[in-house]
């Protein structure tokens, strides 16, 4: 507690005070607003935040924005975590530094996807070892490109909310980093006399802290079971497993779906 209230702190001393930073007059915001409109007209392709590498997702959200929190849920094999790398790795390459926190991965697997999405060489052959020739060569080369990324793994040793809160702010102190990816959200452990008070609490916290620091977080989330008993099992935001808080907490949800996981190869 000493360490996470000092360190907040400093953090405010080196932002020249904490005191008038929430009160924010008009003309200074309106002049933000224009700012904003004025780089996403200028932008070719409207984008004034970070850009994701997804085109589509691009238009709808304009990129990804400075004090957003954005949920990223899906049941497990749907490609939650291969997506959330995606977003860091193209931030990291748009020079944006960006940070991991794996609770469930250790930083070798974690390095292992972002180099099988750089080679484009499946995950499964880099593991296994049954790569070509030609292969190799592309594996090499994404691991130049992503040496000169900034981009850092923390295996989080500790999964208590604190040390996470602790090592954001860290992070944003000493390496400027811009981009954070929690992986995932139920790992975390608050406070509170219900899972979903702790639930509830996290997103709370990560959203705080988000606006904070004008960062931007984006937290993977687990869905209930309910999902592979509807028909379709297509999910949707009352699926958000173990708090509605998520989804209130959030600036965007993504619910990732895979038909063809569950034998549905004709979609609509």
């Amino acid at each position: 507690t000493i360490i996470e209230n000092s360190e907040r702190l400093l953090f405010d001393l080196a932002e020249k005070g904490s005191f008038n930073s929430s009160l924010v007059k008009f003309d200074e915001a309106m002049k933000q607003t224009i700012e904003m409109a004025s780089a996403a007209y200028k932008n070719e392709e409207g984008i004034v935040g970070v850009p994701t590498g997804l085109r589509d997702l691009d238009d709808k959200l304009g990129g990804l924005h400075q004090s957003d929190l954005i949920i990223i849920a899906g049941r497990p094999s749907m490609g939650k975590t291969s997506l959330g790398l995606a977003f860091c790795y193209n931030c990291a390459k748009a020079g944006v530094p960006t940070a991991v926190f794996s609770y469930e991965m250790g930083d070798t697997q974690l390095l292992q996807r972002l180099v099988s999405l750089e080679s484009k060489v499946n995950n499964r052959y880099i593991m296994k070892g049954t790569i070509q020739d030609d292969e190799i060569k592309r594996i090499h080369k994404a691991i130049g490109k992503l040496e000169e990324t900034c981009l850092f793994i923390d295996e989080c040793k500790d999964s208590s909310l604190r040390y996470l809160l602790n090592k954001i702010r860290q992070y944003v102190i000493t390496k400027d980093v811009k981009f954070f990816l929690v992986d995932y959200l139920q790992l975390v452990k608050g406070s509170g006399s219900s899972r979903e008070q702790e639930v509830a609490l996290v997103a709370r916290e990560l959203k705080n802290i988000a606006k904070e620091l004008n960062i931007t977080i984006v937290a993977l989330s687990q869905l209930s079971r309910g999902v592979e008993r509807r028909e379709g099992c297509r999910p949707g935001l009352s699926d958000l497993r173990e708090s509605g808080e998520i989804e209130q907490a959030s600036d965007v949800v993504m619910l990732v779906y895979r038909p063809e996981y569950y034998g549905i190869m004709n979609d609509d």
